[in-house]
């Protein structure tokens, strides 16, 4: 009887594994699928807002246009954003950077080169598209030197640093 009562309990222990209860198990698996980037076509881009005398100095300056280029878009890329950020203007810091040179009681605005600009202070971003047969992006811009409204400028140079990041889609 021993015997038999053994082989019943290596029967049960062999098929108890089996009768245990587990959660079942799910793999989810994400990911995401960018456009390529595009080749920036220069890593810097100097911008000489140009000379004033300090009692000729308007409220709001004269712009000074300029583009940003990007070539080599691959197919799939249709639309850039351009994203800036920089030293915001400690008077008007959603519309314009702070002047980083010896000047003082100005800012400096940097804007879309449209018929109504829309100001790219920090923070801001502008879209363009991919240019089909070309497979080239250019954002055309301006920008210029105001002076604080309730202040004399001084004398001095003048200096902005924005960055600009890009995102493809």
């Amino acid at each position: 009887m021993r015997s038999r009562y053994q082989a019943l309990m290596v029967t049960v222990l062999l098929f108890l594994p089996g009768l245990s209860c587990a959660a079942d198990t799910v793999i989810t698996l994400t990911g995401t699928i960018k456009a390529s980037p595009c080749t920036v076509d220069s890593a810097t881009k100097p911008v000489n807002l140009g000379e004033y005398y300090v009692d000729k100095i308007k409220a709001s300056g004269d712009y000074i246009p300029f583009s940003l280029s990007l070539s080599s878009c691959p197919t799939g890329t249709s639309t850039v954003t351009a994203t800036f950020s920089g030293t915001p203007d400690t008077t008007s810091p959603v519309w314009y950077y702070a002047n980083a040179g010896t000047a003082k009681n100005i800012h400096i605005e940097l804007a879309t080169d449209a018929t109504t600009p829309a100001g790219l202070g920090n923070g801001k971003s502008m879209n363009a598209s991919v240019n089909g047969t070309s497979k080239a992006v250019e954002f055309k811009m301006k920008a210029r030197v105001n002076k604080d409204d309730s202040l004399t400028p001084a004398p001095g140079t003048i200096l902005a640093t924005v960055n600009v990041a890009f995102t493809y889609s």
